[in-house]
């Protein structure tokens, strides 16, 4: 066979493929128009959060899996009052330095955050929220 030939051969199942499967392998199909997909029970979540003088269990959505500080990092992004202020430490993970104008150190004062009532004993960038989470953060002396 020459080149010819063999190039219409395979253009040829190409074609016939696509047809075969309903060109369905090359474009998903979409929700009729004026519809939206349906979003998957998986797919989010919603967690309660507290931040000392701006929140008070508010619903917040999240992906699961998403770390406190991600989702902190969202709320920043939406809410101009909120101030994030993060800071990595190579091998201690990110620390929040200051929230709404409170800065860690002030009158012997740090950022911390419970999930659940518990003080998990690792950082809020490694900490995955799941569904109906409590999240709290607080501006008090640490206990450590």
């Amino acid at each position: 066979m020459n080149k010819k030939t063999i190039f219409h051969i395979g253009i040829l199942t190409v074609i016939a493929s696509a047809l075969f499967f309903g060109l369905s392998a090359i474009h998903p199909s979409a929700p009729p128009r004026g519809e939206t997909p349906k979003e998957h029970a998986e797919d989010t979540a919603t967690i309660s959060m507290t931040i000392a003088g701006l929140y008070d269990h508010m619903p917040v959505s999240i992906t699961p899996g998403e770390t406190v500080i991600d989702t902190l990092r969202s709320l920043d992004a939406d809410d101009p009052n909120i101030r994030l202020v993060t800071k990595e430490y190579p091998g201690l993970g990110i620390l929040v330095l200051a929230m709404a104008g409170k800065v860690n150190g002030t009158n012997d004062n740090y950022w911390q955050y419970e999930v659940n009532g518990t003080m998990p004993q690792i950082g809020a960038d490694t900490f995955e929220l799941r569904n109906g989470d409590t999240v709290e953060w607080f501006f008090r002396p640490s206990e450590f």
